[in-house]
């Protein structure tokens, strides 16, 4: 089990390798770094910050770890989160890019458990944004 540092690059490299998930992005078949992490970003918590020309990247979604509540003694017990925030202009691409997401998450991580979802507000009207959460994938 690794720490969140690591899964967070660990990830990535699964993401960014996905050709599944690579077609719900949208991202054209010869992709380099900037593309990849304008539809794929790492984030700090807390400071995603939309903006009006957010259009010109859609769909994209960002992933980070949230702040750990409580206290363990046990090394194998991970109260830390993964929060996932998509972006698109359509339901149906949010859709897709979730269930990608879901079945990656589920095929690397067996313990893996999504607790938190459902849409939020990304502040920019015609973009939607769907936030979901999930646990057990780092060690504290």
């Amino acid at each position: 089990m690794n720490d969140q540092f690591d899964t967070q690059v660990e990830l990535y490299n699964i993401f960014s390798t996905s050709s599944e998930l690579l077609g719900a992005l949208e991202i054209p078949g010869v992709t380099d770094e900037y593309v990849l992490n304008n539809k794929i970003r790492r984030v700090m918590a807390d400071t995603t910050v939309m903006q009006q020309d957010v259009n010109d990247t859609l769909p994209f979604f960002d992933y980070t770890f949230v702040p750990m509540n409580g206290q363990t003694n046990n090394h194998l017990v991970s109260r830390s989160s993964l929060e996932f925030n998509i972006y698109s202009s359509t339901w149906s691409s949010v859709s897709s890019i979730y269930k990608v997401l879901h079945s990656i998450l589920q095929n690397t991580y067996e313990d893996a458990q999504i607790y938190y979802s459902g849409q939020g507000s990304s502040g920019i009207i015609g973009v939607v944004r769907y936030v979901f959460r999930v646990r057990q994938l780092t060690k504290s």
